[in-house]
C-alpha cells in the first residue's frame, strides 16, 4: 500500500476494491436506517454515514472509463443511452 506524506502526517492509500467495499458497507448503513422501523434502534447518523457511498460509486465509474481503452466509446453510448 503507497503513502503520501503531507507534512510529517503520512496518508495511507486504498486500492479500487477496498474503496467499493467502504461504499458498499455506507450504503448498506444507510439503506438500514431508511428501511427498518424506527423503534428498531437504528441511529439517525446511519444516514449521513450512507451519503459517501454514491460519490464513492460515482468516483469507481469514473475510474474504470479512464483506464479503458475504448472509455471514449463507452461513456458516449451511455451519455446517448442517457438522453434517449
Amino acid at each position: 500500500m503507497k503513502t503520501m506524506t503531507l507534512g510529517k502526517r503520512q496518508f495511507g492509500g486504498c486500492n479500487g476494491f477496498q474503496l467499493k467495499l467502504f461504499a458498499l458497507i455506507t450504503m448498506t448503513m444507510d439503506h438500514l436506517a431508511a428501511y427498518l422501523p424506527a423503534g428498531m434502534g437504528i441511529p439517525d447518523w446511519f444516514h449521513l454515514i450512507g451519503r459517501f457511498a454514491a460519490p464513492l460509486f460515482m468516483f469507481s465509474v469514473q475510474r474504470g472509463f479512464s483506464i479503458r481503452i475504448a472509455g471514449k466509446t463507452i461513456c458516449c453510448a451511455c451519455i446517448s443511452a442517457g438522453c434517449l
